[in-house]
């Protein structure tokens, strides 16, 4: 018994360690190989992999099992062997083939391969459209078949003039006859009688227009319809869809009255529009009343006093407290005029870019007055004379502390070296390639932040090459005093990724900004986690990638 069960391990062990060339080798042809170059599109050598996956096909007498097996390409160079598929069964069987290269291209093709004794090129083995399997259908498969196919009608000779076919329920064919339709009455015929209206009775009769008086008398009226050509005289009145008058106003406009006749306005004249009446009523052409506030509604457009004062040179601004305007200057000095800018407590969060001004009625004296700042979403203290001075906003760059790689996840990807350079050395943190790594750095935020502070983390990094893509990105958070410096991760702020292409010159500074931050306060500590996603196919570059500073730029004031 223990020398039987030894024979068959060894005969499953024989069988499955064939793997998907699973057939003796006397029944399957010969490998051809496949041996090419592949080139980036900049005509670069490609480098990758390359995963290639087939159906189960026969070669001859040889069955080939599915599988799948993926073949890396090194500086262009693709060389693989696989089993001709040419003349395999089923028709249509193809190879499908994907490359995934560093340069971010991933694409699909299909290969039909030849037997070959001699190494053969892509363009022998690419198919240029994709392979269509051909479909077989046995007997079998196709149910009731040849019962199906012995069930048939004949008909009977040519039938002569007048006749026409009927079943005559009889098994064998033909199954149908020839008959004049002797007891049938003809369409044409004029039959009188009773109109049967019992569904249960046979042989209904055909009546005919000569019958058709008798037959309906006595009967209800039905409603009916006529053509426009049939009605000549009179006034079709507004219940049976007409007007209900015989003529309306030269270009007035007609005006529903209920189920009385249509009415029409009296034509306008020139610029007048269709208004109702201040005590309502019909409406009726006249000029809009803009001493009415039911006649306008909404607030005239900036743009649009611009292009009138540009068109006309001056607009007379009685409505506006008195005075004149010349071309896109305005003088409210009037003694209707409203005040000249807003007041507070709260600066705005929005505001007209380089126009608007805000009186802070709170601030200490000499820096009570802002005006809106370049980009529209800030105040920049002017000053109002009142002493103090006037403060300003600057920007203001702080260099942030790098000191902790990822270490419980993403070990060694991140790691501080030291760049051995011409006529010096420089300590940074590195990334590997092809790997995600994370490198996380921190800083406390000025004191003197201002209300809109603009901020920015900026990453100068750099590498030893002269092309390729890294792709990076960030994402951060703030603690004060009180808050978690654990947070849960729906409480980072994350910034999109970016993919940086290096300088053409090796080991040249390159600056990348991220704008997406959380909200920033004075004393509190940012922490930003640096993420370089080596895994992500868009990132090709095939050295390490330097980071050198971590900066974060915001305007304060002072």
């Amino acid at each position: 018994m223990t020398l039987r069960i030894q024979n068959m391990v060894a005969a499953l062990t024989l069988l499955f360690a064939g793997g998907w060339f699973a057939a003796a080798a006397a029944q399957c042809p010969s490998k051809t190989t496949i041996q090419d170059t592949l080139q980036n599109a900049d005509g670069t050598p490609a480098s990758g992999r390359v995963v290639i996956a087939w159906p189960t096909f026969r070669s001859g007498t040889c069955q080939v099992i599915a599988g799948q097996m993926t073949v890396p390409v090194t500086d262009g160079n693709l060389t693989v062997e696989l089993f001709p598929n040419e003349l395999a069964s089923p028709e249509g069987t193809s190879y499908r083939v994907t490359y995934y290269l560093r340069s971010g291209r991933i694409s699909t093709e299909y290969w039909v391969v030849p037997a070959s004794t001699l190494p053969v090129t892509l363009a022998i083995v690419r198919s240029t459209s994709v392979p269509v399997p051909a479909v077989q259908f046995s007997m079998a498969q196709v149910t009731d078949l040849l019962p199906t196919l012995r069930r048939k009608v004949e008909l009977p000779a040519l039938c002569p003039a007048g006749k026409f076919l009927q079943a005559n329920g009889a098994a064998a064919p033909p199954q149908v006859d020839c008959v004049d339709g002797t007891g049938a009455p003809l369409a044409s015929a004029t039959v009188s009688g009773t109109v049967k209206t019992d569904v249960s009775e046979a042989d209904p009769v055909v009546y005919t227009r000569a019958t058709a008086d008798t037959l309906l008398a006595g009967k209800a009226n039905v409603a009916h319809t006529h053509s426009a050509q049939e009605i000549t005289t009179g006034t079709l009145p507004v219940g049976r869809g007409g007007t209900g008058a015989t003529d309306f106003t030269t270009n007035g406009v007609l005006l529903g009255s209920g189920t009385g006749s249509l009415t029409a306005t009296a034509a306008g004249t020139a610029n007048q529009v269709l208004r109702v009446p201040s005590a309502g009523g019909a409406p009726a052409f006249g000029a809009i009343n803009l001493s009415s506030p039911a006649a306008v509604a909404g607030t005239l457009p900036e743009a649009n006093i611009d292009a009138a004062i540009a068109r006309d040179s001056e607009i007379t601004l009685t409505n506006l407290g008195g005075g004149a305007a010349g071309a896109n200057s305005y003088d409210f000095s009037g003694a209707a005029a409203t005040l000249p800018v807003k007041a507070g407590t709260t600066l705005p969060t929005t505001c007209v870019a380089n126009k608007e001004l805000f009186l802070k009625t709170d601030a200490a004296g000499g820096q009570k007055l802002f005006v809106c700042n370049s980009t529209g979403n800030g105040w920049d203290l002017v000053g109002d004379g009142g002493g103090g001075g006037g403060a300003t906003t600057q920007t203001y760059t702080v260099e942030m502390v790098c000191d902790t790689p990822r270490t419980t996840t993403l070990a060694g990807n991140a790691f501080w070296t030291v760049a051995a350079l011409a006529e010096w050395d420089w300590g940074h943190w590195e990334f590997v390639p092809d790997a995600d790594g994370k490198i996380y750095c921190h800083g406390t935020i000025p004191e003197t932040l201002a209300a809109a502070p603009n901020p920015a983390v900026i990453l100068r990094i750099s590498a030893n090459a002269t092309s390729g893509v890294t792709r990076l990105s960030i994402r951060s958070f703030v603690a004060g005093d009180g808050e978690s410096i654990n947070p849960s991760a729906a409480s980072w702020t994350p910034a999109a990724s970016q993919d940086v292409a290096v300088p053409a010159t090796a080991r040249t500074l390159k600056e990348v900004v991220f704008t997406t931050l959380p909200t920033l306060a004075a004393r509190k500590i940012l922490v930003v986690e640096v993420f370089h996603e080596g895994a992500h196919a868009n990132d090709t570059l095939a050295v390490n990638t330097e980071l050198f500073k971590v900066l974060l730029r915001v305007d304060l004031t002072q």
